[in-house]
């Protein structure tokens, strides 16, 4: 379709400034079969028992980059890799061994973590090793994929990569490889007293605090940050909102009662507007989970009167379905409860869908700024007005991701997915060369009868090139869409017409010039 390229440099810098750095997208715990409270059952249908489990809504699935010893990306059918990224955070975790170095999976370590370098009781003291800091300071100076910021992970994280869906180890093996069926270390100490640290057990996910004079494995992380909960809203009328997971929460509590009835509640709860509210799975209950304290372990401010007693989740223990994952508010276990037995609730809804981001930057070329559209998740604005500036508050995707595309007139157009260890990114684009194809816009217009500032007028039409349906982005006075669906090349749109009378179409198609037609009414 083009006849040459030439290639130029176009430097788009990226800032994306997320509203709460200290949390994420919450990740989908794994669990995708369906439990009775005695075994597994064909997920039932609204209104029947045990409907609202686990398996019944995703979060953001799990999505994994295998990158080898330079952190180069490697394909999924790699069959060596050093570390892997988590695609929907941005962090990046050690892979383990079996080769007798730092990165074995035998490996042991008493932790370091928490006040004066001390562990239980003083019976020993870290720098006798092998210790946690030991680990992370070899990492560290041998720059271990190009990088010297190597750390232990915090129990939230180290959590989040455990596969509620299997056991011994629990645990994403394709990607994981070389996981001990054992507990290893995080760098989250105990609120209430120093000498115990947190871990968890990956035979099949318990979240448990234990002396840091034990020996545990430990597996390295770089890149993003979590903690304790952080941006959570208040909405006076019995919500609370955690802008830093997207999630709403019941701000009060109830129960006791048992599983099967935790589910039934939920579902039938209404409070503050909504009627979509269901049971939490382990991942998003934890997230709530404030580690810097304990009895209980909730930041009271939001979450008013809330027990130091365990709280349902709506993930099944698949190593023994009688039992379903519970919550403990008095320090932040993670435990099984069994299903018979009655424990507290506390429902949740929304998600990802709800978290916005802000991203903000520059188009420019050879120094100056360039006129650009900018396309970020659904929200667009042009860098016309002489600066090349741009400043969106976007929704993050079901992945929590931006897709971020920039189209400038004479360039191909450019995609970036920005994650959230990438703040400020510099990005190449492509000229199309003097003489490319043009793709051919196709459309007919129907004008309504109005004043020329009040009206919206109907345009449909197709994108093609040589007869040949072309996915595209069709931009008419603020309205947009994509050709690229279930029927490619085809495009239909409700615009408004401009101040003078006018709509403005504009094509983007990669591999083609930008198209640009102008209608006067």
């Amino acid at each position: 379709m083009k006849s040459g390229v030439s290639y130029v440099w176009v430097w788009i810098l990226v800032t994306s400034s997320v509203q709460c750095v200290c949390a994420g997208p919450v990740p989908d715990t794994g669990q995708k079969v369906c439990y009775s409270d005695t075994g597994p059952i064909q997920c039932p249908g609204p209104g029947e028992r045990f409907h609202g489990q686990d398996a019944q809504y995703n979060g953001p699935q799990p999505s994994f980059t295998k990158l080898d010893a330079e952190g180069n990306d490697l394909p999924d059918s790699a069959s060596s890799w050093s570390m892997v990224r988590d695609d929907n955070t941005g962090i990046i975790w050690e892979v383990k061994t079996e080769d007798g170095s730092i990165h074995d999976r035998e490996n042991i370590f008493i932790s370091c973590s928490g006040a004066n370098g001390t562990t239980a009781y003083g019976f020993e003291t870290c720098r006798q090793g092998p210790d946690t800091d030991d680990f992370i300071a070899i990492l560290n100076a041998r720059r271990f994929g190009g990088h010297s910021d190597w750390r232990l992970p915090d129990i939230k994280e180290l959590s989040c990569l455990v596969n509620a869906g299997t056991y011994d180890p629990s645990i994403t093996t394709d990607f994981f490889p070389g996981t001990v069926p054992g507990a290893y270390w995080s760098d989250t100490i105990s609120a209430d007293n120093d000498l115990y640290g947190w871990r968890v057990y990956f035979s099949d996910g318990y979240a448990y605090r234990l002396y840091k004079s034990d020996n545990c494995h430990a597996r390295a992380v770089r890149c993003g940050e979590t903690g304790a909960p952080c941006g959570l809203t208040d909405n006076n009328d019995g919500t609370v909102t955690d802008k830093g997971t997207g999630l709403t929460w019941q701000q009060l509590f109830a129960g006791p009662m048992t599983w099967e009835e935790a589910l039934s509640y939920c579902e039938g709860l209404e409070i503050g507007g909504f009627d979509d509210w269901r049971l939490p799975n382990r991942n998003e209950l934890q997230s709530i989970i404030d580690y810097e304290k304990s009895s209980p372990a909730a930041n009271e401010i939001f979450f008013p009167g809330t027990l130091s007693h365990g709280y349902w989740t709506s993930t099944t223990y698949a190593l023994r379905p009688t039992l379903s994952w519970v919550v403990d508010f008095h320090y932040g276990y993670v435990i099984k409860g069994r299903k018979a037995e009655s424990y507290y609730v506390r429902a949740v809804r929304g998600g990802q869908a709800d978290l916005l981001v802000d991203i903000q930057g520059q188009v420019s070329f050879e120094g100056g700024p360039v006129c650009a559209m900018v396309l970020a998740n659904g929200s667009h604005m042009f860098t016309c007005d002489g600066s090349g500036d741009f400043r969106l508050r976007v929704p993050l995707d079901a992945g929590g991701k931006i897709v971020f595309y920039a189209f400038c007139e004479g360039l191909a157009p450019y995609e970036l997915v920005l994650k959230s260890c990438e703040r400020d990114l510099r990005v190449q684009m492509v000229t199309a060369g003097p003489g490319d194809d043009m793709f051919d816009v196709s459309y007919a217009v129907g004008l309504p009868q109005g004043a020329p500032d009040r009206i919206r007028i109907r345009i449909n039409g197709t994108v093609s090139h040589d007869g040949v349906p072309l996915c595209a982005m069709i931009l008419v006075n603020g309205e947009y869409c994509f050709t690229c669906g279930e029927n490619p090349g085809v495009f239909d749109l409700n615009v408004p017409v401009d101040a003078n009378g006018e709509i403005t179409l504009y094509g983007f198609c990669e591999g083609f010039q930008p198209y640009k037609d102008t209608i006067t009414f």
